[in-house]
């Protein structure tokens, strides 16, 4: 199980655990004690290039930081030109990210784990991941759907959503907030 923290301080480029040579028991995680800023839902806010971390502070620090690098909404459809969204709007979210190496579990990020807001600040009900988002764009430029242990990844995930501005939401197991990212983005 991880722990969605919403840390924007630290670039991608950080390092997990102890450097070469230092002793891991004295080595502590440098996460910045700054609360994340908070919206009306109660969301950890994220724009483009902000990083986000899964895992929490303790022994082995953080487990896993990605960062969405570009949001497009109404993307080109490259794998299946003919694919259509069946609730409105494809949003494709570009991802760039990396694992622990002692990272236990995979960590998922497929639109299962995602709820969507409409341009009017209300919930949407229903998923918004669909076949016909699956199929956009060429099966290599999607993020995978299991990021396992040590991976540094890079990849899009597309959306299938009733508005073509609103909010996307990632939330963990057990949470009751997640990290928020509005979209369009300037």
């Amino acid at each position: 199980m991880f722990a969605l923290t919403g840390c924007a301080s630290a670039p991608l480029d950080s390092t997990y655990g102890p450097a070469a040579g230092e002793d891991p028991t004295q080595v502590s995680p440098s996460l910045p004690t700054e609360s994340p800023v908070r919206n009306e839902r109660g969301n950890i806010v994220k724009a483009t290039g902000e990083p986000m971390r899964i895992g929490a502070a303790g022994d082995t620090g953080v487990l896993a930081e990605f960062a969405v690098t570009s949001i497009v909404v109404g993307p080109s459809c490259t794998g299946d030109p003919s694919a259509e969204p069946e609730n409105g709007f494809f949003v494709q979210f570009n991802f760039e990210g990396r694992t622990a190496p002692d990272l236990q579990e995979s960590v998922k990020l497929d639109p299962s784990a995602w709820t969507a807001v409409d341009d009017q600040g209300e919930l949407v009900d229903g998923q918004v991941g669909s076949a016909t988002a699956t199929s956009c764009l060429e099966a290599d430029a999607y993020l995978p759907t299991a990021i396992g242990p040590g991976e540094s990844v890079h990849g899009a995930i597309v959306f299938d959503v009733p508005t073509p501005a609103g909010a996307l939401i990632l939330t963990g197991p057990n949470a009751l907030t997640g990290i928020e990212w509005a979209y369009p983005q300037e």
